[in-house]
């Protein structure tokens, strides 16, 4: 194990102590990783579920990462974050920094934001965050007295802290994402790689009344079942991360053994009840 002042010092920032991530040493950008979060509807009084994601992550992985997402707490409250399967990386089983997980997440409503991080001392990359998925879900409920028609934006944003402790220190303005391109795990010289970003942020809208399709095999919630329905079921199968759905359109798509998951068989069921092979979803 290869216990890094890099990842020593990500996590006290994890942890909302706001050591220094000045200990590392960033030595330029090697490419630009994508984060996401997606769209959702849902009614006042309702709960929903944003995910958050990451796509274009090069081969090298990613170690370390630290960043926020804000949203609009005059609309939405959040309930609870949880790791998705992009963080499930089984780093917590080999590598343990004090006792604390790899993927850690906090709820600060001062700052209507959630804060998360990811950071794994081991210098195996298998362990750290490898190509595409979700690494986060923000679940959470719209506020009883929300209007129809506003919308929460979900923005992915620099970690909102101090670069360090100090009262006079910079605000944080990186998004931190990257890895330890030190090779010898017996020293203590840090050479941290960060990745450029660029984000596509998510929102929560809350709808007119009947503005929600619940209409069976309506994927794309446009209020009906069509060919475009089966173009957007096919393409959340083949790459749910690039081609989300919505919660409820999932629940729409989710046709053939329903509670079974979104997959193929569903696509194929829509498609032969337009062409009256079958009479009903």
């Amino acid at each position: 194990m290869k216990l890094k002042k890099m990842v020593s010092g990500l996590v006290s920032v994890l942890v909302l102590s706001c050591s220094a991530l000045s200990v590392m040493s960033a030595s330029g950008a090697e490419s630009t990783v994508k984060i996401s979060a997606s769209h959702e509807i849902a009614r006042a009084g309702e709960q929903f579920t944003v995910e958050v994601s990451l796509s274009d992550i090069p081969e090298t992985g990613i170690q370390g990462a630290d960043f926020a997402v804000t949203y609009d707490s005059s609309i939405v409250s959040i309930d609870k974050v949880e790791i998705g399967t992009l963080a499930q990386t089984g780093a917590d089983e080999v590598d343990n920094i004090a006792e604390l997980p790899a993927f850690m997440s906090s709820i600060s409503k001062e700052k209507s934001a959630v804060l998360v991080s990811f950071a794994v001392a081991d210098s195996n990359s298998k362990y750290y965050m490898q190509g595409e998925g979700v690494m986060f879900t923000i679940t959470g409920t719209v506020l009883e007295n929300a209007l129809a028609g506003s919308v929460a934006e979900f923005n992915i944003v620099p970690n909102p802290r101090k670069i360090n402790g100090s009262g006079t220190a910079e605000d944080n303005n990186k998004i931190w994402l990257g890895y330890d391109a030190d090779t010898n795990p017996d020293d203590d010289i840090t050479n941290y790689v960060y990745y450029d970003s660029s984000v596509s942020n998510g929102s929560v809208t809350v709808p007119s009344s009947g503005d929600v399709s619940n209409l069976r095999g309506d994927a794309n919630l446009d209020g009906s079942v069509d060919i475009a329905d089966v173009v957007a079921i096919a393409s959340y199968v083949s790459d749910s991360v690039q081609n989300s759905l919505e919660s409820q359109g999932m629940i729409n798509a989710d046709v053939q053994g329903e509670g079974n998951g979104i997959n193929a068989n569903d696509a194929l069921a829509v498609q032969q009840y337009l062409a009256n092979i079958i009479t009903e979803l």
